[in-house]
């Protein structure tokens, strides 16, 4: 079978009917680099997959991390806001007279 690489978005497939891709979007049984395929790349014709350099991979990983990050800090927010939401609904249920002194529905 045979492996095709998106000209464009850099999707891979493996185990490929060849005649499915070959309305120019795809390049067919390329030569792959030695490496993760976040850390690949077209040339400038869009003809070969290259291995990035050392910087560019460099980028690609503190992207994920910043990602990461920002994923994490938004998981905490989201938590905060479910704690707050959570206090204030016992406070109402408290000022409203619908909670007993330990918590419990009257």
């Amino acid at each position: 079978m045979a492996w095709v690489v998106n000209k464009n978005t850099m999707e891979f497939k493996e185990s490929v009917h060849t005649p499915d891709y070959l309305d120019g979007n795809w390049l067919v049984n390329p030569e792959l680099p030695d490496a993760n395929h976040k850390y690949w790349k077209l040339n400038t014709d869009k003809t070969k997959v290259l291995q990035m350099t050392h910087t560019e991979m460099v980028a690609v990983d503190n992207n994920e991390l910043t990602i990461a990050d920002q994923t994490s800090k938004v998981i905490q927010a989201e938590q905060i806001i479910q704690d707050k939401s959570r206090e204030l609904a016992i406070e109402k249920g408290f000022a409203d007279g619908l909670l007993n002194a330990d918590g419990t529905l009257k």
